[in-house]
């Protein structure tokens, strides 16, 4: 365990497999272990080279990656209720990673992948919307959903890349891919025994450090003695590790600094970035903020420059230095010119030559400009008087208002508002348009009206502006004003009837006076 003997066990002939168990595990047992066998022949003691390494994590939470390359990537799983679960990706991103990585001694996150990147789980989503900081020591002190609240498929598991062993470097270089091996282990640097040395070995540095692949692996401190512990000896790899941690090796030493190990690689080259972003949607209101963060696969080994580019043109640039693994780029206040695509890359100059990365992945950002819908106001019975924003209802008739908008995603829901109650009545947009219908008007609909609609992209509900307003007027029957004017008219004719009789009775009356003098 980590270099130290804890169990042995004879076996016999015909055995071929030995069980050890440890129970009751606790954070002391979280290093590495490996096994080798031993026997005696002609009095004399023969021992077999180490097995492969198995590291052990122990965790509060539990947590594991499965179906990657080595143990620090994969699939994320969480063991919850005595099993084992995955976790949404939804808004899953670099911060979360880098938890992950971090809870599992894995370095830095180099990319958080989505929809099932490590192939698809089988056991129960444990955990959704998980939000971290990225300073959180375990995955469980991130805010989520809650164990088991989800709304999840497996094709959404959720995955991270972590760097591995980041802790490496080349001490007493003549540039930046050949030189003497030290590891960082304990807060310190400590070199590398060459006993078993060879090209294997070398090449698993080369490549961890994007140097290309290995020229040759001297021993002898050919690159100069180093003054700190040495960390490993033994190192046997395969060359296909991802990780000189990864291979077998001894934390045991029975060397001295005239042995320590180099190597000489063919050339230095920068791995491609991944670009990320929180949140982790790709669609925008105007004027919402967007964090673009560009990460490498392995710590900077030196001083290197990050730039991101909008449209295939620089906007930001940033330099950094070891051991930083990811820059942070944030637009602000977004608009209509920000819709486009990014990248990013990284260079740094070697042996006064410029290297630059090939690009990231691309992140295209569309930005959801939703222009306010139309009002319209609809009188089946045509018994209307209609001005711009204003129109005019006789109490008793029925009335519609139609909202309409011209957009290219289908559904969504419309608002129609009135001022007179402050209520709002909602119905789904049919065709991009939505009839709201007053059967009889009364006076309590008279006010203004105006109208908004919302529709869900890609997860994202978003929200119109208001329209202008639109005022209608209920005014009252004419019925009892025309029983009115009828009734006036008929008393001017009675009273103009009236008249006539009594002045041709007093027409007559006078004519009779006259007669009777004569």
């Amino acid at each position: 365990m980590g270099g130290a003997v804890i169990m042995t066990q004879e076996v016999k002939s015909p055995q071929t497999n030995v069980n050890f168990t440890l129970n009751n595990m606790n954070s002391s047992h979280q290093t590495y272990y490996y096994c080798l066998q031993s026997t005696t022949y002609n009095n004399r003691k023969i021992i077999s080279s180490s097995s492969n390494a198995i590291n052990i994590t122990i965790s509060d939470l539990n947590i594991r990656l499965v179906n990657g390359d080595g143990r620090c990537s994969g699939r994320v799983e969480v063991y919850y209720h005595d099993k084992w679960g995955t976790v949404c990706d939804d808004d899953w991103d670099i911060l979360d990673a880098q938890v992950v990585c971090n809870q599992l001694r894995c370095g830095s996150a180099v990319s958080a992948p989505k929809n099932a990147f490590f192939g698809q789980g089988s056991d129960p989503t444990w955990m959704d919307n998980v939000k971290c900081s990225g300073s959180e020591r375990d995955l469980k002190q991130c805010p989520h959903n809650g164990f088991g609240r989800e709304d999840c498929s497996h094709s959404e598991d959720a995955g991270v890349i972590c760097s591995a062993d980041p802790n490496i470097r080349l001490a007493n270089v003549s540039g930046l891919c050949s030189g003497r091996v030290e590891v960082y282990k304990e807060g310190q640097w400590g070199t590398v025994c060459d006993d078993n040395w060879d090209i294997n070995d070398a090449e698993v540095v080369c490549k961890q450090l994007g140097c290309v692949t290995a020229i040759s692996a001297p021993g002898g401190a050919y690159f100069g003695q180093g003054s700190d512990p040495i960390w490993m000896d033994d190192v046997r790899c395969s060359g296909n590790e991802s990780t000189l941690s990864n291979c077998s090796h001894h934390t045991k030493h029975d060397c001295n600094h005239n042995e320590d190990a180099g190597v000489v690689c063919s050339g230095f080259t920068l791995k491609a970035p991944t670009l990320s972003s929180r949140p982790s949607h790709y669609i925008f209101s105007p004027g919402e903020s967007i964090q673009l963060i560009c990460s490498v696969p392995q710590q900077i080994v030196t001083n290197a420059t990050f730039t991101i580019y909008m449209g295939g043109a620089v906007i930001m640039t940033q330099e950094v230095k070891s051991p930083q693994t990811n820059v942070t780029f944030t637009l602000n206040n977004m608009n209509s010119s920000h819709q486009t695509n990014y990248y990013c890359l990284q260079s740094t100059t070697y042996n006064n030559r410029k290297i630059i990365s090939s690009s990231s992945n691309a992140i295209n950002i569309t930005i959801f400009n939703l222009q306010p819908p139309n009002i319209s106001f609809i009188d089946p019975n045509k018994v209307m008087f209609w001005t711009p924003q204003q129109s005019v209802v006789t109490r008793g008739q029925s009335f519609s208002i139609t909202c309409s908008i011209q957009t290219q995603y289908p559904g969504g829901l419309f608002h129609l508002y009135f001022s007179g109650s402050n209520s709002t009545e909602t119905k789904p947009s049919v065709n991009h348009s939505a009839t709201f219908t007053f059967p009889v008007s009364e006076y309590k609909d008279q006010g203004s009206y105006s109208c908004s609609y919302e529709v869900n992209v890609s997860n994202r509900t978003f929200y119109s502006s208001k329209t202008v307003l639109m005022s209608v007027n209920i005014q009252a029957s004419p019925v009892p004003t025309i029983g009115g004017v009828v009734g006036l008219l008929l008393l001017l004719v009675l009273l103009l009837t009236t008249g006539l009789i009594w002045r041709n009775k007093r027409s007559r009356q006078t004519a009779e006076i006259i007669t009777q003098s004569e």
